[in-house]
């Protein structure tokens, strides 16, 4: 009894895994899947998976533009920039210039100011001279304004040329650009050089 008992289980349990190959290989050919990759990949419990669909992207928000310009200048050029900046507003009231940094509240968050003021500006005027070369400000805002203008793929970046560089070589990366010749800081030139920058 007990040997016909065993032969009988045996026979139960072969009929049960033909049972599971059956339902594997059929699963498998509703999927028009191979023979070959069917040996492969075939489980002994098939399952199926859902595959989420991919989130739409979101649409880049719109620029957020509060100035038309932003001046990038060395300090030293206070007196000179500020003229400019008062003739400038006197032929056009309605431009936006950021260009008084001494409003900025000292401290850690100073450079994240000007950042956010480049970000929110059309264009940025650099004058360009040996004083600007030797400020770290200067190059944090003239860098910050390169990475704007790569980011944007459109012209950011407008160089004036205020003083001659005598005793250094004016930056490589600074003289890329088209520069407008107003030597030596001198205000007549640069009120003249205003219809080029501002239509």
């Amino acid at each position: 009894v007990s040997e016909s008992l065993k032969k009988e289980n045996l026979s139960v349990e072969k009929n049960i895994e033909l049972q599971k190959k059956e339902y594997s290989e059929q699963h498998y050919k509703e999927k028009d899947i191979s023979q070959s990759t069917l040996k492969q990949v075939m489980p002994a419990n098939p399952v199926e998976v859902s595959t989420p669909e991919a989130p739409a992207l979101k649409p880049e928000p719109e620029r957020n533009e509060e100035y038309d310009f932003f001046i990038s200048y060395a300090h030293s050029q206070s007196s000179l920039i500020n003229s400019f900046v008062r003739t400038v507003q006197q032929k056009n009231e309605r431009v936006k210039i950021f260009f008084d940094k001494d409003s900025i509240p000292s401290g850690g968050i100073w450079l994240k100011h000007i950042s956010d003021a480049i970000q929110k500006s059309k264009r940025v005027i650099i004058f360009l001279s040996p004083d600007y070369n030797n400020s770290p400000v200067c190059w944090d805002e003239f860098q910050c304004a390169k990475l704007i203008e790569y980011k944007r793929k459109v012209p950011v970046i407008q160089t004036i040329y205020l003083n001659d560089y005598k005793d250094i070589e004016m930056p490589p990366i600074m003289g890329i650009y088209n520069w407008i010749d107003c030597r030596e800081g001198d205000l007549i030139k640069l009120t003249e050089c205003i219809p080029k920058i501002i239509p």
